[in-house]
């Protein structure tokens, strides 16, 4: 019979244990911002509704702006959260590469598609995501890194005893299936971007071949890219916090796409 070697359970490090403390109040405003935004998403309150319901200019001017900054922070407490899970449960060197290569690939993805129309298609960024890099707004590549991690994380709770590659298979459903939950409200609720026709002066629909098309395929190789140090099945742990952020970030989408169906 063949032997398997258990690699023993490294500790967390010394900077997330200092960092523990910190990391739980992000998690606690991460759930109360996810509410807020459920809120916000479900009632389509925008700049319309705050000039209907207040006439205060310096008050909705405020709220305006609160509104202006609510999902980009959220889509950036989503990542930091993922983040510092993965620092305590594994190596920092290693969350850090990881992190790294999710961010600056799906940037790049991200560009691409803005400036060639490929490989998700022609898609516009707006700035309601805050900031941009070059042509892409930071929050979009913080929104893969949070979807990406907590997928795979997802599918590592799912499939416990599964292969290296067939996690990574299922990591890029699950992301796909996040994706497409997404897509409505970032495209036609929150304006986050729009999609281009033939005609770049023309809107078009949802390339759904090339962007589903492209969350399934990067995010399968950006996990098939992270192999697990601790391969045996009950030397790895780690908190429920990345599974939950994917729990999060698909209920949140399901509640507007429910709101929209009440105000028809």
């Amino acid at each position: 019979m063949k032997t398997v070697h258990r690699q023993p359970y490294h500790s967390p490090s010394l900077l997330a244990q200092a960092l523990e403390p910190l990391a739980a109040s992000l998690w606690i405003l991460f759930v109360l911002w996810s509410v807020l935004v459920a809120a916000v998403w479900m009632l389509n309150i925008g700049d319309y509704e705050l000039r209907q319901w207040i006439s205060n200019p310096g008050l909705r001017a405020g709220l305006q702006g609160f509104i202006q900054a609510l999902d980009p922070a959220w889509m950036t407490l989503a990542a930091v959260n993922v983040y510092t899970a993965m620092v305590h449960g594994r190596a920092l060197n290693e969350a850090r590469r990881w992190s790294l290569m999710v961010f600056g690939g799906s940037l790049f993805i991200a560009w691409l598609s803005s400036t060639k129309g490929w490989p998700m298609g022609k898609i516009h960024f707006t700035s309601r995501l805050g900031g941009q890099l070059r042509s892409v707004p930071f929050a979009v590549p913080l929104l893969w890194v949070a979807v990406v991690f907590s997928s795979r994380e997802v599918a590592l709770r799912l499939l416990p005893r599964a292969g290296h590659n067939i996690i990574a298979a299922a990591s890029g459903v699950l992301a796909a299936c996040t994706a497409f939950n997404l897509e409505a409200v970032a495209s036609r609720l929150r304006s986050w971007w729009f999609w281009l026709g033939p005609d770049p002066r023309t809107p078009g629909t949802t390339p759904i071949l090339q962007n589903y098309g492209t969350w399934l395929v990067a995010t399968m190789l950006f996990a098939w890219c992270m192999r697990e140090q601790t391969v045996a099945i009950g030397t790895r742990r780690t908190s429920w916090k990345m599974a939950t952020v994917f729990l999060i970030l698909n209920g949140v989408c399901l509640l507007s796409h429910l709101g929209g169906l009440l105000r028809r």
